[in-house]
């Protein structure tokens, strides 16, 4: 009772922080973690092998998104609710046993469509041993991600943390030992194998977890719940976690048509790069999503300006640093042979302005039970760029493979584009909640200002090299938050928000 009673007593701002902050700790160590493991990958592979990867982590994850079918999110949204733990109970194993059989309906569609996707479809042979053993990989990530949203669910976030280390440890120590035991003909299938086994790991470990912390979680009950209002709202939310998953990866799968698998290890690169820096950010929309369900309107209205205003401080000047730096990241993280995904990795990077803005709304919609709404928005922009890949690709391709990949990029940027104006004109509308433009205004300002410096600094420096890149990096982060601070971007409001932290605060 004490507990409960602790929790109502916790403001808003250090309830979002606290949950942003371990979740913006995990999301560190997977989004750092994804880009080692590439990084290692693309050393070892080199650009042909990271594409054949790549190509088949697209298909898999394609699979991935029909076997989700939002029950994530449901999971979050229904066992986050102030119920009876013997409701909670009775949702969460509903909800487990749709998973269980949907996961291996999907893992098994995989296994039988590797052969006409490899050899029909893209007329790779090379694409489908890997794609066999993909099939269990996407097993057992579906668990992991499931599992871990109870956590999100139940505001244990730094738990999730927890898991993200072990996982990266045990994925970069088997990928080593893959690495040093099997010879370069199998070392693609190794990869998916040490993914395979961290995931196992990793599952073992969340199941102890819930069992620790939620014991009744896994009970048995006779319960009742309200199976229809459940399958309704995965319905909508399959319709735009599909939509999502392909705007995600619809320019690898189309490239997959069109170019060389050097060309599609390239546009890895960028991709991965840029998802790095945006999974600094994201991960903030699945925490607010049980806190924005029991939100009353006006306080919706504060919190959503509130959070949206804090990232877009750290995203935003993100975005300037990586039109900056992007060459020089690229060759000193990648080598000189990755060169040619500078110009996608450009392209990519306007991604960061409007990505947290739309996982944002996302979780608002989501959280107030009006799926529908997120997912026409993003079947439409998914349309949208599909139809721009193609058009891009194709007509880009008659220059360079290099100008082919870079269309991908720009068919991504303008869809997603879209989809951030599509959505904040339906927010107003729907939900009487609007997105305030101006909090843009002032870290451009002081973003540009920062960028115009370090344009300045590199045209009399022309070669760059490892020091000199991270005191510019310095050099950026002092000349952007003096700016904001001068321009009152970022105000003793902002400080004090720091100081929450739970690193910060006192026991």
């Amino acid at each position: 009772m004490a507990e409960k009673t602790e929790k109502v007593k916790k403001s808003l701002t250090e309830e979002v922080i606290e949950g942003s902050f371990w979740s913006g700790f995990t999301s560190i160590l997977a989004r750092l973690g994804t880009l080692i493991f590439t990084i290692l990958l693309a050393r070892i592979l080199f650009p042909e092998s990271l594409g054949i990867y790549s190509l088949v982590i697209s298909i898999a994850s394609i699979f991935m998104t029909f076997a989700d079918l939002g029950l994530d999110s449901i999971l979050i949204r229904y066992t986050s609710l102030d119920v009876r733990k013997e409701k909670k109970a009775a949702y969460f194993r509903y909800v487990f046993k749709l998973k269980l059989a949907i996961s291996f309906l999907v893992s098994i569609a995989l296994l039988v469509f590797a052969y006409p996707l490899s050899f029909w479809v893209y007329k790779k042979p090379e694409l489908f041993l890997p794609l066999l053993v993909s099939s269990f990989f996407i097993f057992s990530s579906l668990f992991v991600n499931f599992f871990s949203s109870y956590f999100y669910a139940i505001k244990k976030t730094r738990y999730i943390g927890i898991k993200e280390i072990i996982l990266q440890i045990t994925r970069m120590l088997l990928l080593i030992l893959v690495f040093i035991l099997l010879l370069a003909t199998y070392r693609i299938l190794g990869v998916f194998v040490s993914m395979i086994l961290s995931n196992l790991i990793v599952i073992l470990l969340l199941f102890i977890w819930i069992n620790k912390y939620s014991p009744y979680i896994l009970k048995k009950t006779k319960e009742k719940i309200d199976k229809i209002k459940v399958i309704k709202f995965s319905a909508y939310y399959t319709i735009a976690s599909i939509s999502g998953i392909f705007f995600t990866y619809i320019d690898t799968i189309m490239l997959g048509f069109f170019v060389s698998f050097a060309y599609i290890g390239f546009y890895r690169v960028a991709f991965t790069s840029v998802f790095g820096i945006i999974g600094l950010f994201t991960y903030v929309g699945t925490v607010l999503l049980p806190i924005f369900t029991n939100l009353k309107k006006q306080r919706l209205q504060i919190a959503f300006n509130k959070v949206s205003r804090f990232v877009l401080i750290f995203s935003i000047p993100a975005t300037f640093g990586c039109l900056v730096l992007g060459k020089y990241f690229i060759k000193i993280l990648y080598g000189g042979e990755y060169l040619p995904a500078t110009t996608s990795f450009y392209i990519l990077s306007l991604m960061l302005i409007t990505y947290m803005p739309v996982t944002i709304i996302s979780s608002l919609f989501f959280s107030k039970e009006k799926p529908k709404y997120v997912a026409k928005a993003t079947f439409i922009s998914l349309l949208v760029n599909i139809v721009l890949n193609y058009i891009l690709i194709s007509q880009l391709l008659k220059i360079s493979e290099a100008w082919a990949t870079a269309g991908a990029a720009l068919a991504t940027i303008i869809s997603r584009a879209y989809l951030f104006i599509y959505l904040i004109i339906i927010t107003k509308k729907e939900l009487g909640i609007s997105q305030e433009i101006k909090i843009f205004l002032k870290p451009i300002i002081a973003s540009t200002l920062m960028l115009l410096v370090l344009l300045g600094i590199n045209f009399i420096f022309k070669d760059m090299n490892l020091f000199l890149g991270l005191a510019e990096i310095i050099l950026g982060i002092l000349i952007y938050f003096s700016v904001m601070i001068l321009i009152k971007g970022i105000t003793k409001e902002d400080i004090g928000i720091f100081k929450k932290l739970p690193i910060f605060r006192k026991k």
